[in-house]
């Protein structure tokens, strides 16, 4: 796997980051299952219900990584956060949902014009595509009981360092090798998007 850069193909600007065809299997299959995970306790609603924000009864999800994806927006006032969640949750879980549907298109085909050999995000996909993997990381984090940027660093010695490494279970070294790949990833998929920027230097 390499970092996202810019790539040009007549008029269109996107962003490649060279992954095999293995890599991008495993990263589909993980995004998956955070788009099975964020799906399952979205409420049924019939075919000609109105707005998702009509949804009287709007629950805080149990599962804490779905918590993360739809957090509440008041820690204050338990009131407000019913009533925000009440008014945005089902919008914003569709978003989410969306974006991630996005990013697996862009890891199961490449569009003509660009290398095979590369993940190919085209610059009008790529805001989803960062959002979508910063959802993934998200839950990835949850799972490996990742809450500060403490927590974050030491995992990072954990698994750079050869005793902290062995000590840990191959589990805990799997998702933290794929948490890690990713935010890497996803850096270099915003450093490339703005480099892309035009540059508006001295513009009045």
């Amino acid at each position: 796997m390499r970092a996202f850069r810019v790539l040009l193909d007549a008029s269109r600007v996107a962003y490649g980051a060279r992954m095999s065809m293995r890599e991008r299997r495993m990263l589909a299959e993980v995004v998956a299952d955070v788009h099975a995970l964020l799906e399952q306790d979205a409420p049924d609603r019939a075919d000609d219900a109105g707005p998702a924000w009509e949804v009287a009864d709007v629950q805080v999800p149990d599962d804490p990584a779905v918590a993360r994806l739809l957090p509440d927006a008041s820690h204050g006032d338990p009131e407000i956060a019913a009533e925000f969640r009440r008014l945005t949750q089902e919008d914003l879980r569709a978003t989410k949902l969306a974006g991630l549907h996005t990013l697996t298109s862009c890891l199961e085909t490449t569009p003509e014009g660009f290398s095979g050999d590369d993940l190919v995000v085209l610059a009008e996909d790529a805001p989803r595509v960062a959002a979508a993997l910063t959802d993934v990381r998200l839950v990835l984090a949850d799972r490996l009981g990742l809450h500060t940027d403490d927590d974050a660093e030491e995992l990072h010695d954990e698994l750079t360092q050869p005793m902290l490494r062995r000590r840990a279970g191959r589990s805990r070294r799997g998702l933290g090798d794929l948490y890690e790949a990713l935010t890497w990833l996803q850096e270099s998929l915003v450093v490339a998007m703005t480099s892309a920027l035009p540059d508006t230097a001295g513009t009045p």
